[in-house]
């Protein structure tokens, strides 16, 4: 099984109490990268590397042992969930980096807000959620134990920012768009679906009312929300023919 984990080049030289510790780090990194599976580097095995380097290996490196476990998990959120085998994995990992109850839930914590903002941000790249999408995050939610508050406020951030994006992506224009247009009315759309539904319900109105409707600019977006979904899209676009001559 890969590892996130890299070998590294050390040496005995020069040994201050800094650099014991940095060594040290990457002693157990490097045997956590040689090693099949992380269950197979022993307590007996760090013991053996921190007495070399005369490090007390529970009450020191602690910033160094909590990025160890960090990288690790982080890796094996990387398919947005756990198995079987990497929950042994991260129990054996937490006991050879003596991570305390504290120390092991202010990671969790870190990571899983980080997995669940990735999710998400994937999952509205088309600025809509469908039901499987939707049940998708509910169980990522419960497999990350993050708790509601959490997860809808992560939820509200992206979805502000998918509703950015989609503004910028409407608005994008380049410059033979801009110079051969004529404004001809302004028309609002809705859906409670996508952003995509609101634009082609505007766009039925726009195209019964300008026959010969050459373009259109979105110039507003909003929403509704409910329970950290979004329930409905509002927008309001410039609709128009081409300039004579063009």
């Amino acid at each position: 099984m890969a590892t996130p984990y890299k070998q590294a080049e050390s040496t005995n030289r020069g040994l201050g109490g800094f650099r014991r510790g940095s060594i040290t780090l990457a002693g157990i990194e490097n045997l956590l990268a040689q090693a099949a599976s992380v269950r197979e580097v022993t307590p007996a095995m760090i013991s053996k590397l921190c007495e070399e380097r005369r490090i007390d290996l529970p009450n020191r490196l602690a910033r160094g042992r909590r990025e160890l476990y960090r990288r690790y998990l982080t890796y094996c959120f990387s398919d947005k969930l756990l198995s079987e085998q990497e929950r042994a994995d991260l129990s054996h990992l937490r006991s050879l980096l003596h991570l305390s109850v504290d120390e092991l839930s202010a990671i969790h914590d870190e990571v899983a807000i980080e997995v669940y903002g990735e999710a998400v941000h994937e999952v509205l790249e088309d600025f809509q959620l469908d039901e499987e999408e939707d049940n998708f995050l509910r169980e990522l939610r419960n497999e990350l134990g993050l708790t509601d508050q959490t997860a809808d406020r992560i939820f509200r951030d992206e979805s502000s920012e998918a509703q950015f994006r989609a503004k910028s992506l409407a608005e994008s224009r380049d410059r033979q768009f801009v110079a051969h247009r004529t404004a001809a009315g302004e028309f609002a759309g809705r859906s409670d679906t996508s952003f995509e539904g609101a634009i082609e319900d505007a766009l039925a109105s726009a195209t019964l009312a300008i026959p010969r409707l050459h373009w259109f600019q979105v110039t507003e977006i909003a929403g509704y929300m409910a329970d950290g979904k979004t329930t409905g899209w509002h927008i309001t676009l410039q609709a128009g023919i081409q300039q004579e001559g063009s």
